[in-house]
């Protein structure tokens, strides 16, 4: 099934289909000014017009890389509970699989295939979860173009500490719900509103720097003795407990 969203009319568009993603953006095409004072009096309003469109095109263009974002977030978060499905259920034979967490184990394909570094590689698994399971209502924004992927990830880090996941849908929708309601948004205002929402809900879960928050999600590796396969099991995590 193919879903059409319109962005920028009239020839704007992305689509959306189980097999691939179709992005048609409109390129204004610059316009000469006239060459005579009175060409140049009577084409002055079409070379602004020009002008102001090619300078939002330059401005918001990168609004389509939300929704490549979100789909990239949601096939990593979909092969992540593909690897705990396999691990709760016992069935692989992979040793590697075996050993270590499954957010372990997709962070480092992820690092493998996008060529980076494994910490970088975990943030955006941890991200993608946040996206598709955790803040969903603000994972849409992200989608449709009204948030860029860098506020985002702050959105991520401000509601990391939120555990109870009751709560964590009111702050979710809540969010979300303000964000669309203001106009002219900012990085400076998404965060501003993100910590009002949580410390409103859960005023422990406050995070006050980004500081504070990579010093919470530092990795860390721990050591548990597996009983039946006779080694020790890798455990990655930042400050907190995934099942």
């Amino acid at each position: 099934m193919t879903t059409r969203t319109s962005t920028r009319p009239p020839a704007s568009t992305v689509e959306v289909s189980d097999g691939e993603i179709l992005i048609r953006i409109a390129r204004p095409a610059p316009v000469a000014s006239g060459g005579s004072a009175e060409g140049s009096a009577a084409s002055s309003g079409v070379v602004r017009d020009s002008r102001a469109q090619r300078l939002a095109f330059a401005a918001r263009v990168d609004s389509f890389a939300g929704v490549v974002m979100w789909h990239r977030y949601s096939e990593i978060c979909s092969l992540l509970q593909e690897r705990f499905a396999e691990a709760q259920a016992g069935t692989t034979s992979d040793v590697f699989a075996r050993v270590y967490d499954p957010l372990c184990q997709v962070a480092a394909s992820y690092a493998t295939a996008a060529g980076v570094r494994q910490y970088t590689a975990e943030q955006f698994v941890e991200r993608a979860v946040a996206c598709v399971e955790r803040i969903p209502a603000v994972g849409g924004l992200l989608r449709d173009g009204l948030i860029p992927d860098a506020w985002f990830a702050r959105v991520v880090e401000q509601t990391a500490l939120v555990d109870d996941l009751a709560l964590l849908a009111l702050i979710d929708a809540e969010v979300a719900h303000r964000l669309m309601g203001l106009g002219g948004l900012s990085a400076k205002r998404v965060e501003a509103v993100v910590a009002a929402v949580v410390a409103e809900h859960d005023p422990d879960a406050v995070t006050l720097t980004r500081e504070q928050v990579k010093a919470y999600k530092k990795v860390l590796v721990n050591l548990a003795q597996r009983g039946d396969v006779g080694v020790d099991h890798y455990r990655c995590g930042r400050g907190r407990a995934y099942r």
